[in-house]
């Protein structure tokens, strides 16, 4: 165990390093925006309402279905709760 902490350490050192020298870019406005939104928030839960909300569909060759006129209800013709007809909801 104590060889895996210094093995740790070590990399730690490695990656502080080569950020200071630059080597490692700092993150963008776009990255911190995204860090700050999930800071505090349970993403699990965040992106299963999310996704129930706003299913995506595939159809029987793995192409997303465009279709934006539903939320939560199950479109005709989809694959949801043990319903096969050629198209899945993720």
């Amino acid at each position: 165990m104590e060889e895996k902490e210094a093995l740790f350490e070590q990399n730690l050192a490695s990656l502080k390093a080569a950020y200071r020298a630059g080597k490692i870019p700092k993150i963008n406005r776009t990255e911190r925006e995204i860090l700050e939104f999930c800071h505090g928030r349970n993403m699990t839960e965040f992106l299963r309402e999310e996704f129930s909300r706003n299913p995506i569909l595939y159809d029987a060759n793995g192409e997303i279905i465009e279709n934006s006129t539903y939320t939560t209800d199950v479109p005709p013709g989809s694959f949801f709760a043990g319903e096969d007809s050629g198209r899945f909801i993720l």
